[in-house]
């Protein structure tokens, strides 16, 4: 009976050692396979995030600007205006909107001396614009003269002058901002004025030609209403 216990003692310690090796052992072998596969479980996370991260690098890079200025030259290809840095050449292409008063126009609508708005991002140093914004207005400013002659052409928008001393022909536009005066300055109506009749006339003159914003008869004239 006592060499039975023995007995028994020494294969449950055989048994249990052998156990505890095996145990061991495969938790070595998943330890070493874990350790093999982590390089490929980050390769492929960094495949996968891949777009991410790019997407926020350039997000970074990628800064929104915009400039104002006049034009200086233009072409069908690029864009120079004036800023406080120096010129600054805008290339285009069909991507680049230009637009004015809300609808877009065609590179060919623009002028030198037009003060636009360029919107658009840096990438690298490099602005790259995506919309031109035009107001259609000039800084270049504009010239004041003095007209004297004879009306040789009404219509509604335009009067027809002959110079005196030059003889030369003048087209000026008026609008609703002309002031129309009678020889002693008082206000009179476009109506009133005739062919052949002498007079005065205060203009702007730009890239859109003159435009009067005085025009006064150097003759008296009645108003037909009064008579």
């Amino acid at each position: 009976m006592k060499y039975s216990k023995i007995i028994f003692t020494i294969i449950f310690f055989c048994l249990f050692v052998t156990s505890f090796r095996t145990v061991a052992a495969q938790d070595a072998t998943d330890s070493s396979a874990t350790k093999e596969a982590l390089p490929k479980r980050i390769d492929r996370i960094l495949k996968e995030k891949q777009p991410e991260v790019a997407g926020a690098l350039a997000e970074i890079s990628i800064k929104k600007r915009g400039f104002v200025g006049p034009i200086e030259r233009v072409s069908a290809t690029s864009l120079t205006i004036a800023t406080h840095k120096g010129p600054l050449v805008l290339p285009l292409d069909e991507t680049v909107k230009v637009l004015k008063s809300n609808k877009e126009i065609s590179i060919t609508d623009l002028s030198v001396d037009n003060l636009v708005v360029a919107i658009g991002t840096e990438i690298d140093g490099t602005f790259m614009p995506k919309y031109i914004l035009s107001s259609g207005t000039s800084e270049k400013p504009k010239v004041r003269m003095v007209l004297l002659g004879t009306l040789t052409g009404i219509e509604k928008s335009t009067l027809t002058l002959k110079t005196r001393g030059t003889n030369e022909t003048k087209e000026v536009t008026v609008n609703k901002s002309t002031e129309y005066q009678n020889s002693d300055g008082s206000e009179i109506s476009l109506k009133m004025l005739g062919e052949d009749l002498t007079i005065l006339v205060i203009a702007t003159d730009d890239e859109d030609g003159l435009t009067a914003t005085t025009i006064r008869s150097l003759a008296p004239l009645s108003d037909p209403k009064k008579s």
